[in-house]
């Protein structure tokens, strides 16, 4: 339930595309079981007993239909791509976003080329399936069900021997899930160590040639990708496997339809009409079936890169500037300790200080002694351990490094 409570919360803007989306092919769902009725009376009643123009009218109904469905197959891929493009760039941006107000320096750092890779891959994997994959889920179900309804209304038995196989792809569903689940987390975080380590390479390219390491870096990139290509192998044989076993089992389905209907055909219990909805109808029924069994590993890789999105804190409560804003110009550190999350000593202890506007301070020191942390503290970037900071006025900070963002100066 808890994925299911996210995606809601993160669909608002789609909701109503969606729901257009769940009509429009209910509408297709609709005009194909008005094929199969059709084609059966076409068959058995037009070419029989109707006359040249019952003929005419039957055919211009059908090709009606045929474009009806042509149609609103385009209005529905319309639908889609516009509310995956939405709510792809309107989660990125609210991710994005959400990093600048993250805590830092509290012993759960981000590595940039992890973070890009999330914002990519999982986000467009969300969005696919909030956008695609569970609108077509409920359009499936309601196809199933029309297409069962009409099979029963010809042949009960029949229907009811090919429904036999829903609980049975459940079960089989359920079965895989986990571990297709756990294949996709491997495959996700070693996209990230790739991610990771190629941007690590461009940004340290001079550091590592003049250490001679061009070759090792490029061998362990080569390492990492083998590793990645060998959990997709595992996957992908996984898949095909469970693939062929549900493939046969509707392939042994739609020749017992067949079989039943050529032998009613021979006892004279149905028509030939009926034989073609039969044929119909047996894809109506199996082709849900196997469609909401491949939408299953797309969900389930969904739910892994929501954990992942999850993992960057955007449920988390937004930090707030730690620093205590004060009437005058003054920056005061009023007996103030810190010590990182991780550390395993204060790097500041009881310290008092009061930095008057026009002053002029210079902080000397050995690596190490806090002299960092203490700009941490006043941009506040951190929050003191015990103690308090005072700031008043603006501030004005001059990092080291030359630090650019790509593009122009305007």
């Amino acid at each position: 339930m808890s994925y299911i409570s996210w995606l809601w919360r993160n669909s608002i803007g789609i909701r109503w595309n969606s729901a257009v989306r769940i009509v429009v092919g209910i509408g297709q769902v609709v005009l194909g079981l008005l094929m199969v009725w059709l084609s059966k009376r076409f068959i058995d009643e037009t070419i029989r007993i109707g006359s040249a123009d019952d003929v005419l009218r039957m055919v211009a109904l059908l090709v009606l239909i045929v474009v009806g469905g042509v149609v609103l197959r385009q209005v529905g891929y319309w639908l889609t791509t516009s509310a995956s493009v939405r709510q792809t760039n309107a989660l990125r941006l609210r991710i994005f976003s959400s990093l600048f107000r993250r805590r830092l320096f509290d012993g759960d750092e981000l590595h940039s080329g992890d973070v890009t890779s999330r914002l990519a891959k999982d986000i467009e994997q969300v969005s696919n399936v909030c956008t695609d994959t569970l609108p077509q889920m409920v359009i499936t179900m309601i196809q199933l069900c029309g297409a069962f309804l009409l099979m029963r209304w010809f042949d009960a038995r029949l229907a009811w021997a090919l429904l036999l196989l829903t609980p049975l792809a459940i079960i089989f569903g359920k079965l895989i899930a986990r571990r297709l689940r756990q294949m996709t987390l491997d495959i996700r975080q070693d996209e990230s160590r790739i991610q990771m380590h190629v941007q690590e390479g461009m940004e340290h390219n001079a550091v590592l040639r003049s250490l001679g390491s061009e070759q090792w870096a490029t061998d362990r990139l080569d390492s990492m990708q083998q590793r990645l290509r060998g959990n997709v192998m595992r996957r992908m044989r996984f898949t095909v496997v469970t693939r062929l076993i549900m493939g046969c089992a509707f392939g042994l389905g739609y020749l017992l339809a067949f079989v039943w209907g050529g032998i009613g055909l021979r006892n004279g219990t149905i028509t030939f009409g009926v034989m073609t909805s039969f044929l119909q109808l047996v894809g109506m029924i199996q082709h849900p079936i196997l469609q909401l069994l491949n939408m299953v590993p797309g969900v389930i890789h969904a739910t892994a890169s929501i954990d992942r999105l999850c993992e960057l804190g955007i449920e988390k409560e937004i930090r707030v500037h730690p620093c205590i804003p004060c009437q005058n110009k003054n920056i005061r550190f009023d007996d103030m300790s810190f010590r990182y999350a991780k550390g395993d000593r204060e790097i500041l202890s009881h310290f008092t200080h009061e930095f008057r506007p026009g002053s002029k301070t210079a902080i000397m020191g050995e690596t190490g002694i806090g002299k960092t942390t203490l700009f941490r503290l006043i941009l506040g970037f951190i929050e003191p351990t015990a103690g308090k900071v005072e700031v008043g006025g603006e501030l004005c900070f001059v990092p080291q490094g030359n630090t650019l963002m790509s593009g122009t100066i305007r």
